[in-house]
């Protein structure tokens, strides 16, 4: 696996972290298992495997990997004997016994390059029940110089024994003003844009990059046009599935939860604050007084539970569960 980190710095908003390991790393302090925790898109596989580039590098005065030693080369050519990393299988949902058993002979092995090896695991909730049990071994009496760096968004899914041995850093949610700053460097948007990414992204810097530069905005726009449409009934519930045939399913129940969710805080809280559609607040002034939020929590649920079959592999018909799932949309709002 080519490592991805050639081009990678630290994080703005991970900085005081980064300090905090690389100073128990050079006081020998450092646990041998960290597991990586805090909201999705603020970096944390990127903070990981910088982390482990630091780890590998050969320099010995550092605050961060160098690029150039042989340890560092190797690594970026994907070929680094002393690091492993886990993920689940392609079209699997977990990490297998098979690859923990895969850990546990390149543990057995010493360390080739003379120095650290290193466990990345990007996706540690996906561990399954068999994998968590063989790895906790592993994190049970770990090898001098063996460092296993998990990561995970929900750690509430990792097993109590994996999480109690680990030493868990939580990467916490930069300020409005420093994503801000972020953006504005990275991504040559207007300001509204950059405050609308925000909020969609919940201030996690990476989605709202992502959204500015890989389409999601427009995937949102196209989501609530439909919507709306199908709620002025200027359109049918098979012309909305229809148009959205062309946008990634999952991404189009995403952005209609978002709506929705949207929808009900509005109705209840009439707080402009709460809305992550920030552009929409006209609209939803207009129509807040039609807006029948039990209704909506019905459609948010059979949202949700399409949504869980389509991750979990169930190959449901996504334009016939779309399109029932639209037909209902108009009985979420009292007529004008």
């Amino acid at each position: 696996m080519v490592d991805n980190t050639a081009t990678l710095d630290i994080y703005p908003w991970h900085k005081s972290v980064w300090q905090r390991l690389i100073s128990q790393h050079s006081q020998s302090r450092l646990h041998h298992a960290l597991l990586l925790t805090g909201h999705q898109g603020i970096g944390k596989s990127e903070f990981g495997r910088f982390f482990a580039a630091f780890i590998l590098c050969q320099k010995t005065a550092k605050t961060e990997p160098c690029g150039q030693c042989k340890g560092c080369l190797l690594r970026l050519a994907g070929n680094h004997p002393d690091q492993l990393i886990l993920a689940p299988e392609d079209k699997s949902r977990f990490i297998k016994i098979d690859e923990i058993r895969k850990a546990n002979t390149f543990l057995t092995n010493k360390a080739q390059m003379n120095g650290y090896k290193v466990v990345l695991i990007t996706e540690a909730g996906a561990l399954n029940i068999n994998a968590a049990n063989a790895l906790l071994k592993n994190l049970e009496e770990p090898a001098p110089k063996t460092l296993f760096i998990l990561i995970s968004d929900q750690p509430g899914r990792i097993p109590a024994t994996i999480r109690s041995r680990c030493y868990q850093v939580q990467l916490a949610l930069p300020e409005d003003e420093e994503i801000r700053k972020w953006l504005s460097l990275n991504c040559p948007q207007t300001d509204a844009q950059h405050d609308l990414v925000i909020a969609l992204s919940d201030r996690a810097p990476i989605l709202a990059q992502q959204l500015l530069e890989e389409g999601g905005l427009k995937d949102r726009q196209n989501v609530i046009k439909g919507l709306v449409m199908l709620h002025k009934r200027k359109l049918s519930a098979i012309d909305v599935a229809q148009e959205w045939q062309s946008m990634d399913v999952v991404a189009t129940l995403d952005w209609m939860l978002v709506w929705i969710n949207d929808l009900i805080r509005y109705a209840v809280s009439r707080d402009e604050k709460v809305i992550k559609n920030q552009d929409m607040l006209v609209f939803l002034s207009k129509i807040v007084h039609l807006i029948l939020p039990d209704e909506l929590y019905l459609t948010m649920d059979r949202v949700q539970k399409l949504r869980q079959a389509i991750i979990i592999g169930h190959n449901p018909n996504k334009t016939l569960l779309l399109e029932r799932i639209l037909l209902d949309w108009p009985n979420c709002f009292r007529q004008a």
